[in-house]
This record gives structure tokens, C-alpha cells and sequence, in this order.
């Protein structure tokens, strides 16, 4: 049962599931149709009576929360409804849900997150590595960004690097436009206010500009954007008006949640909302069920 949290964190470790050979033609966004191959009421009631549904169901339970702690930091607190241990064994679960806070993944920081499957049958090969989906899976997800997340990422190594050499393209050319050093992060207004200092390309090393960038984040082809950026220096108040624009027409993309459609899975982003000082998302993602051969 080790590898039931594949199926239940699609931001996060979606992305690990292998390539599958192929898939039949299935509805986007459909789950598993009635009558559910499950063991009939009988002896699930007999499992039930036992304790044995309540024994496995934790032991599962316990197993998955191993397993995201060893993907990503945080704190996990999975749930899962069975129709019976027996059922359980085989790799079929009526629901299962998952709550996390204080996540760090790969230096991105997430105060809190919620996946939860939206059908009533789930149907997996774990035995498989990674895990097969043999019935579509659907499950809703949200999570919020707090402005302290926000510095947390920022301040890593990884998104510290990932801010130096930024590049714009010009009449189809490439160039270095600016590194930007010291960046913290500021939620205010329905708007991120970033404090950095910026280096241009070709001046010496110890030239940086403080600067102020002001953005709003719009969802935009399933990609989150920055949008109305805004660029002054803070000890002169000049202007940077022009570099803004430059940036902004490159329509930054901050996170394309189509990176993660892998394997014939669709994620759909539904809302994005920065309201008292932390960004909130909401959506949903799919998985087709495999092809069996």
C-alpha cells in the first residue's frame, strides 16, 4: 500500500507518474461508471465485523503520510474510506483525502493545502512503480500562499539563482536584461510588492538600484501571470516605467499549471484570489484510467 500518495497530491508529485503505454477513450473529467467492481455485501460486512476494514484503513493511512513526508516536508493528515480490507488489498478505495500544512517542496513554501478525490471509486495498481490509475481519478485541490511563504521561497538558494540573469526577447533575440538581489515579498492591496535590488547587465558589479515592483497575478490560459507590473527606484523615486513594460511583454508566467499535464492528466486552475495578505487557489485534476494489456 506504500504508493497510494500518487494519486493524491497532483501539485506536487503528479509529475512523477511514468509514462503509461496508452489509454482508451475516456471524457475528461469522468469518473468510474456503476456497478463498482467491489466484493459483494456480504463479505463486507463479515471484514467489517472483524475489524479487519479498520485495521487495514490505518495501517494504509499511516503508510501514505510515511511516504509524503519522505516527497516533502510538512505536516500530513491523509483519510480514506474503504468498501472493505479485502477490496483495500486489491487496490480499490471509495475516497480519500488529504490535508497538509507547512509544506516546503523543492524550496516552493505553502502554508496549506487540501486534495480531495471527487469520485466514488478509486481503482489503482500499486504493486506498479510508479502506481497505474486503473479507473479515472478526480480530485479537487486549493491551497493557500501566505506572505511569509512567499519569503521563504524567495530567500532559497534555488529562487535566489533563479532570479539573476533574467532575459527578455527583443525583435527575437535573447538578451540579459537585469539580476535581482535581496528580493522580499509584500501582499497588500490584492497586489505582490516586491523590495529588491537590481543589477543591469553591462554595469559594474557593484552598481544595484534598489527598486520597488508592484504586480498583480491574473490566471491566463491555466498559467498564473504577473500583470500591471510596476517598477520605481526607491531612493530616487525615478521611474522605471519602460523596463516594467519590457518585462510585462514577455508575459512573465510565474507557474503553468500545463506542466503538469503528463500521461493524459488535465489540471484545471479555477480560482486565484490575493485577499488579506495571502494568495488562495482552487481546482481540480484528472487522471485517465490505463489501458490494461
Amino acid at each position: 500500500m506504500r504508493k497510494f500518495n500518487y494519486i493524491l497530491i497532483p501539485a506536487l508529485i503528479i509529475s512523477l507518474i511514468a509514462p503509461l503505454s496508452a489509454y482508451s477513450a475516456q471524457q475528461i473529467y469522468s469518473c468510474a461508471s456503476k456497478p463498482y467492481p467491489i466484493s459483494n455485501s456480504v463479505t463486507r460486512g463479515i471484514q467489517r465485523f472483524l475489524g479487519l476494514n479498520l485495521l487495514a484503513t490505518k495501517a494504509v493511512e499511516f503508510g501514505m503520510q510515511k511516504q509524503l513526508k519522505g516527497a516533502a516536508k510538512g505536516d500530513f493528515d491523509v483519510t480514506i474510506k474503504t468498501y472493505s480490507a479485502m477490496d483495500l488489498l486489491a487496490g480499490k478505495l471509495k475516497s480519500a483525502e488529504l490535508k497538509a500544512k507547512n509544506i516546503n517542496a523543492n524550496d516552493i513554501y505553502v502554508s496549506s493545502a487540501e486534495v480531495k478525490s471527487l469520485c466514488d471509486f478509486i481503482y489503482i495498481d500499486y504493486k506498479k512503480n510508479p502506481v497505474v490509475p486503473l479507473a479515472p481519478v478526480v480530485v479537487g485541490f486549493k491551497g493557500t500562499v501566505t506572505e511569509k511563504d512567499l519569503n521563504k521561497t524567495l530567500s532559497s538558494e534555488t529562487y535566489k539563482n533563479k532570479l539573476k540573469g533574467l532575459k527578455i526577447k527583443i525583435y527575437g533575440n535573447e538578451a540579459t536584461l537585469v539580476d535581482f538581489y535581496n528580493t522580499k515579498a509584500d501582499i497588500i492591496n490584492n497586489k505582490i510588492s516586491l523590495l529588491s535590488d537590481i543589477h543591469f547587465a553591462g554595469m559594474p558589479e557593484s552598481m544595484k538600484v534598489p527598486v520597488k515592483i508592484t504586480a498583480g497575478l491574473k490566471l491566463i490560459d491555466n498559467k498564473i501571470r504577473l500583470t500591471d507590473i510596476q517598477m520605481t527606484a526607491r531612493s530616487i523615486a525615478t521611474d522605471f516605467g519602460v523596463i516594467g513594460k519590457l518585462i510585462e511583454l514577455q508575459k512573465p508566467v510565474l507557474f503553468d499549471l500545463n506542466s503538469l499535464e503528463k500521461n493524459g492528466m488535465r489540471v484545471d486552475l479555477k480560482d486565484l484570489i490575493i485577499k488579506d495578505d495571502q494568495i488562495n487557489i482552487q481546482g481540480t485534476a484528472w487522471l485517465p484510467a490505463a489501458v490494461k494489456h
